[in-house]
Order: C-alpha cells, then sequence, then structure tokens
C-alpha cells in the first residue's frame, strides 16, 4: 500500500555495506542491477524499495532471495503466463506496489491492454482462453483456499508438466508473501512507476468509494 508513510525506510545503494551484499549474493542479478542503475545516477529504479525494506533483515532476505532467484531465473513456466499469474495475485492481495511494477513486465510478456484491463474480474471475465482461465482460477482458489481444487489441477495438469505446476503453485505463494510484506510496511512505488488511476484504486480498495454526487436542485 503506497498512500502511507513506510514503515521501514528501504536501505539504498548509498548505504550499502558489506553485509547488504551478502545478502542480496543470492539473487546476485538484482543485486548488480541496483548497484549499477544508481551509480549511473538512475533513481527509477523498479524493485528498489522493496530490497530497500527486505535488507532490514539480511538473512531472512538472503534465503528469500534464493527461492525469488528461481521465480525470476530458472522457472519453468512461460513469461506470459508468470506476469499473468502475478498480476492476478497481486490484485487479490491489494497491493498496489507489485501490480504497478508488474503491468509493464505483463506488455514485455505479451498481454494486451485488454487483456489487462480484463485481470482484475479475473478468471470470472469473458474473453480468456480456457488455459488462461484455468490459470487465474487456480491463483483465486489458492488465495482463497490454499489448496488447488482437484478439476483445477486436472485441466491445468494438461497444459503444463509437473514441474510447471509446482512452479505455479510455488510462484503464486512467492508473490502473495511479497505482497503481505509490502502492504504492511507500506514499500512506495519508486520514481517512474505510474501509481494506479482513482478508479482501480477504488476498486482494489485502497480507496473508499466516493459518495454519489447531489442531483443539482
Amino acid at each position: 500500500m503506497t498512500d502511507h508513510p513506510p514503515r521501514l525506510e528501504p536501505i539504498l545503494p548509498s548505504h550499502y555495506d558489506a553485509v547488504a551484499l551478502d545478502a542480496m549474493s543470492t539473487f546476485p542479478g538484482a543485486r548488480d542491477f541496483l548497484v549499477n542503475a544508481w551509480q549511473s545516477g538512475r533513481r527509477d529504479i523498479a524493485g528498489l524499495h522493496l530490497m530497500g525494506a527486505l535488507l532490514h533483515h539480511p538473512e531472512l532476505c538472503k534465503a528469500f532471495l534464493a527461492f525469488e532467484k528461481h521465480v525470476f531465473s530458472a522457472s519453468s513456466l512461460p513469461f506470459r503466463e508468470r506476469e499473468l499469474a502475478i498480476l492476478r495475485i497481486s490484485w487479490l492481495q491489494r497491493c498496489e506496489y507489485e501490480y504497478a511494477q508488474h503491468l509493464p513486465q505483463g506488455r514485455k510478456a505479451g498481454l494486451s491492454e485488454i487483456e489487462l484491463q480484463r485481470i482484475p474480474s479475473g478468471s470470472a471475465a469473458d474473453g480468456w482462453s480456457a488455459q488462461d482461465a484455468d490459470l487465474l482460477r487456480g491463483v483465486e482458489e489458492l488465495h482463497r483456499d490454499a489448496r488447488l481444487a482437484d478439476d483445477t489441477w486436472s485441466r491445468l495438469s494438461r497444459c503444463f508438466d509437473t514441474r510447471q505446476m509446482m512452479d505455479f503453485v510455488l510462484l503464486v505463494g512467492c508473490f502473495g508473501s511479497l505482497c503481505a510484506f509490502a502492504n504492511s510496511v507500506n514499500v512506495q512505488l519508486e520514481e517512474g512507476i505510474a501509481p494506479l488511476d482513482a478508479v482501480s484504486k477504488v476498486r482494489l480498495g485502497l480507496w473508499p468509494v466516493p459518495p454519489p454526487e447531489s442531483p443539482p436542485p
């Protein structure tokens, strides 16, 4: 949630010490990206504030980044399906930070603007392919029940092999945890990451529904 001040001020690259660099050593690509971008003068660095919050607990950060590295770099799920699942769980978790971060990634992965507009409505929306609807339904079941229903498992298993099924379930768990953390410590969007519009914030439950306008006298 980004409409409140951060509960943990992010540790920025200018303050990375040996402990912080070691904490990020299990995901060296992310570490090097942040350090190099900062040293080049950039401040619009995606993920900067989330990493800076995680670094308040170096041991936890190091362990979690090993898991996250697999999700980002070694997952057997195709890029498009991965981003579709991330966006859906981010919406369900009411996490503006992760949702806003992954809208550009969803576009890069091949999700159309129409598909992105349908994600808040989830598997119930018209227009999804059968596989996309099953994947979104799976995210919704994992969020609601912490379990894939038998029918959903069976249908997804026709599209994904065993490793992909495991990657899918644990991808949702990984980003569900990141969303809960980002929401709980009020991680702020970085410069250059567009916040959600007012309508989306209301739909996401971040802003109250405005009262109806009074009819003119």
